[in-house]
């Protein structure tokens, strides 16, 4: 095609205004939330356009022609009527049904530069809408949730269409953010604002909130804006004490800080271990009932996660936290080395949430192309089933709303609310599976198959990275096939064997049976929350010195002493404590003094000074700082060192 064809034609007459769609701008509106219809409600559009009339065509997610008709624009709208539609993800695409002059030389265009050029000026408007089978009278499903991050992510006129969303696609915890610095900005009152709508709106549709923070205002720390942890822990205490009173009976469960193991806390582990504690045990004074998360950690189980542990933060969490992204099929390994870690520290029967679980997408402009929408679509069921599969007690697919992080786009709505096909495929899994208890998988070459008992009956998940053909003894004359979306086929089997292809789409065989349920394998874990016995009295050491975030160690270079600080804190309301400190260093580095006792007030802190003298060598020193109250042992705080 020669430059001043057709496009330039179509450009000039934009710019001349003779195309009056730019000017006036087509629009197209639903009164459902999102574009999101139950099954039962028939699907309607309004569009404002101009013109005598509107040319509407439907998809489905398969590219397969639904609708293509005329609607009448009668006072500048029309109506677009579709009645009831399968379960599903579809895009509307309308234009004005009649054309202007140009329209004859624009024909011999190619028909994407046509379709771009009616976008581009108005002529062309385009939504997404999905059909789920909605589930506003039944209980949503406890085992899988989205990240929403809905007060930092959506506009507040979204706020109350995303809590409806959620409820009614059966969805029914989400997991929230909270700027610590936003909210108390000074060493005084609070402004919940945002947050406290946000709250309200999702308590408000009976969706469960699940809320963390990951900053500290800078009054906390004054004169040091390298670090985010507070000088003194008193601050944290009192900000999960007020976040966990104001907002009692909207949030249930707490987590005190994203990813602390990689930059989002850029200390090591034994500053990050005080900050577990005192969180903790703020969010229980302002409600016993209150489930608290450990840190989500994001980075394995390493020297930070191991560090954790040996400071004592088993009796300061109820449900232990972790991030993946990765392939679906390395989720086994990955989840196995987290809850392995946790069975370590005598905490394995817990239970263990994955609070995000994303796929990387490049975007163009912000958008996913159809082909990567589609990936995005077929990664959520995968990455449900395996993370659910490995022990997961609770799923939380990253992110719900529109979100841009560099180059990738994670959201599984567009940002006006209108769903991708992934947030379609969360809601059918959340539908079909729901409570589902983990059965064991089926063992068929190059398919993975996966059975889980919903209560009522057994379903199959079944996917596989090349198409191929499978048999499946499923013992009934006939089952239902589900597609990643929900959409359900009743398929007869010959003689209670099912033959299916396989392809990398997730497949629900709902209503299995036979042989298939005997030769499964694999355990079904089921955590439980503890019955923790805090002590009221923390200890929380550091040093300063430069240090390796990656490795969780600090730094000595030199045989300089250097000074090892320990903050000793009572949370008590009423009564001193008497706090007798031993430290040591099993690598043979001289601590000194070997042992200090402090008083400590009710809510107040002392500091204790042990001096550490170094000498060069290749060990890794744990400088163990161990206290009792009362003769009982509390907690320690250990820190590490390399020469």
């Amino acid at each position: 095609m020669k430059r001043g064809g057709p496009v330039a034609l179509l450009l000039a007459l934009c710019a001349a205004g003779m195309i009056m769609a730019q000017e006036e701008g087509m629009k197209i509106t639903s009164a459902a939330p999102g574009n999101l219809f139950g099954a039962r409600s028939p699907v309607a559009f309004t569009v404002t356009a101009p013109g005598r009339a509107v040319s509407y065509e439907v998809l489905d997610y398969y590219g397969q022609q639904v609708a293509h008709r005329e609607a009448p624009v009668k006072e500048g709208s029309a109506r677009i009527a579709l009645g009831r539609l399968p379960l599903g993800h579809y895009r509307l695409l309308c234009r004005p049904a009649s054309r202007s002059a140009y329209s004859a030389e624009a024909a011999s265009a190619t028909q994407a530069a046509e379709a771009s050029l009616r976008r581009a000026s108005g002529q062309e408007v385009t939504t997404s809408f999905a059909v789920i089978r909605g589930r506003r009278r039944q209980a949503a499903s406890e085992r899988i949730a989205v990240d929403g991050a809905t007060a930092w992510l959506c506009k507040p006129e979204q706020w109350e269409p995303v809590a409806k969303m959620l409820r009614r696609a059966g969805i029914g915890w989400v997991r929230e953010r909270l700027s610590w610095g936003g909210v108390q900005p000074k060493d005084e009152g609070f402004q919940w604002d945002r947050y406290e709508t946000v709250a309200s709106a999702l308590a408000g549709q009976g969706v469960h909130v699940y809320q963390i923070f990951h900053d500290s205002p800078g009054w906390t720390h004054p004169g040091d804006e390298r670090t985010r942890c507070p000088d003194d822990l008193r601050t944290v205490y009192r900000f999960a004490r007020a976040a966990g009173e104001h907002f009692k009976g909207r949030i249930l469960a707490w987590e005190p800080w994203n990813e602390p193991d990689i930059s989002f806390f850029p200390d090591l582990a034994d500053r990050y271990a005080g900050v577990q504690k005192a969180a903790y045990l703020g969010f229980k004074a302002a409600d016993p009932e209150l489930m608290v998360l450990s840190c989500s950690l994001c980075a394995g189980p390493g020297g930070f996660a191991h560090n954790l542990f040996e400071c004592g933060i088993a009796d300061y969490y109820d449900i232990f936290n972790y991030h993946v992204y990765a392939n679906p099929k390395d989720y086994p390994r990955l989840i196995k080395g987290y809850l392995d870690l946790a069975a370590q520290y005598g905490c394995g029967d817990r239970p263990g949430w994955l609070t995000e679980a994303g796929i990387h997408l490049k975007h163009e402009q912000g958008e996913l192309s159809w082909e990567s929408q589609q990936r995005q679509a077929e990664f959520a069921p995968r990455s449900i089933v395996m993370s659910l599969a490995s022990g997961t007690d609770r799923h939380f697919f990253f992110v719900l709303p529109h979100y841009v992080e560099g180059e990738i786009q994670f959201g599984a709505l567009h940002a006006d609310l209108t769903p991708r096909p992934a947030f379609a495929a969360v809601a059918a899994a959340a539908d079909i599976l729901g409570e589902a208890k983990y059965l064991g998988r089926y063992e068929l070459e190059g398919v993975e198959a996966h059975a889980f008992d919903t209560g009522k009956q057994i379903v199959l998940v079944t996917w596989a990275d090349e198409e191929r053909e499978a048999s499946l003894p499923v013992g009934k004359s006939e089952v239902q096939v589900a597609d990643l979306l929900g959409r359900r086929l009743s398929v007869t089997t010959s003689k209670g064997t099912l033959r299916l292809t396989v392809g990398p789409a997730a497949q629900y065989i709902v209503g299995v049976g036979g042989d298939l349920t005997k030769e499964l394998t694999g355990t079904l874990r089921v955590g439980r929350l503890p019955e923790n016995e805090p002590s009221l009295v923390i200890i929380a050491g550091h040093l300063a010195l430069p240090f390796d975030k990656g490795g969780n160690f600090y730094r000595a270079s030199s045989a300089t002493p250097v000074s090892l600080t320990v903050d000793v804190y009572n949370f008590a309301e009423a009564g001193e404590a008497e706090v007798t400190l031993t430290a040591s260093d099993e690598a043979g580095w001289a601590i000194a003094p070997a042992e200090a006792t402090v008083k400590v007030a009710p809510m107040g802190r002392q500091t204790v000074q042990f001096t550490v003298r170094p000498t060069q060598d290749d060990n890794l020193h744990k400088l163990w700082v161990r206290g009792k109250v009362d003769g009982r042992p509390i907690p320690p705080s250990v820190s590490w060192v390399r020469w």
